[in-house]
């Protein structure tokens, strides 16, 4: 089984770094250390503003496969340092055949099923946690998303496919703020925007997507397959579409949830969040929480279908790369969505 390793987050602006004996040295612009991370221990780094790194930073990344992102303040991918195209050429062969054939929708038909299914156990679990708050919307909610879900996993035209994600969408963010108890009317939840996000809590959403699709998008990688070729999210340059295909089926069971623990246990509140431009994101103070929280969460084991024992929710990305890559190589013929018991 892979071992979990550290993701560095780095948002003070105006950081110098290098590689010194094997490890990463960060400093103040005026030359005063900050720490030393040996270089094994780091699996990715996200940087966050601007910052200056020295040229062996991004050799050392590149030469380890030590993923390097950089983001802006509101996290948004802005580029990434990697090293050598990992993988078979033959794996990515059949990627590429199967993303344009009929092959392709029953690996999505399989994704968006596996959504559903964590929507509904994201609904069920809150339900269950809390008995005595019977809600007829949230039991109605479960029963169409029940039945989408079964259409997703018959469906045989792509378009039809993104308009049953499109509907189960609707159907789960209209009961979304259901799941908000604390009392903060800054904090709840009126539907889903972004781009810039208008309010806090999908200012939070959308951080946390970002720090999901980065998983992904390692994990991916770490497979040999490549992450802009996908099945359901169309085609654009620079567009990790693979990476955002699988995050689907983990999104609402675990970036939600996680969202969600945040908000209910007032670990991240309305004082944590500022203006910016058009719209809202998470202040220093805010994110230094994510990203802690985020990490620890990642250690954190849950229970997965098709596995007896529980697993750190940081390995379900590598899971669901793995069951992929044996998917080109044909030593299995059907792709298996990952969902939450």
């Amino acid at each position: 089984m892979r071992q979990l390793q550290n993701t560095l987050y780095i948002t003070n602006d105006n950081i110098k770094t290098k590689v010194y004996r094997q490890a990463f040295e960060f400093m103040e612009n005026d030359g005063t250390d900050i720490m030393h991370v040996p270089v094994h221990e780091i699996e990715k780094i996200l940087v966050f503003g601007n910052n200056n790194f020295d040229e062996s930073m991004y050799t050392k990344c590149a030469e380890l496969g030590v993923g390097l992102y950089f983001l802006t303040a509101n996290g948004k991918l802005r580029y990434r340092i990697e090293g050598r195209t990992k993988g078979n050429v033959v794996v990515r062969k059949q990627q590429y055949l199967l993303s344009e054939t009929q092959g392709g929708l029953g690996i999505a038909s399989s994704m968006i099923s596996g959504k559903i299914q964590n929507c509904i156990y994201v609904i069920s679990r809150f339900m269950w946690n809390h008995a005595g708050m019977s809600d007829v919307e949230l039991d109605k909610a479960r029963k169409k998303l029940e039945a989408m879900n079964e259409k997703a996993m018959y469906c045989t035209d792509v378009n039809e496919l993104r308009g049953i994600e499109g509907s189960a969408g609707r159907i789960y963010y209209d009961i979304f703020d259901k799941f908000i108890l604390v009392p903060d009317e800054h904090l709840h939840f009126s539907g889903r925007n972004r781009r810039p996000p208008k309010d806090c809590c999908n200012a939070l959403l959308s951080y946390v997507y970002t720090m999901l699709m980065v998983d992904y998008i390692s994990a991916v990688e770490s497979s040999g397959l490549d992450p802009y070729v996908g099945f359901m999210h169309g085609d654009r340059s620079g567009k990790p579409s693979l990476a955002l295909d699988m995050m689907e089926e983990l999104r609402p069971a675990v970036a939600d949830r996680f969202a969600l623990k945040l908000i209910n246990l007032r670990q991240i509140n309305a004082d944590m969040f500022e203006e910016n431009g058009d719209g809202i994101l998470l202040n220093k103070e805010g994110r230094n929480i994510v990203f802690r929280e985020w990490n620890k969460m990642k250690r954190e084991t849950t229970c997965i279908n098709g596995f007896d024992e529980n697993v750190p929710f940081g390995l379900i990305p590598f899971i669901q790369a793995q069951q992929f890559n044996r998917l080109m190589r044909v030593e299995t013929t059907r792709y298996i969505p990952i969902y939450r018991r």
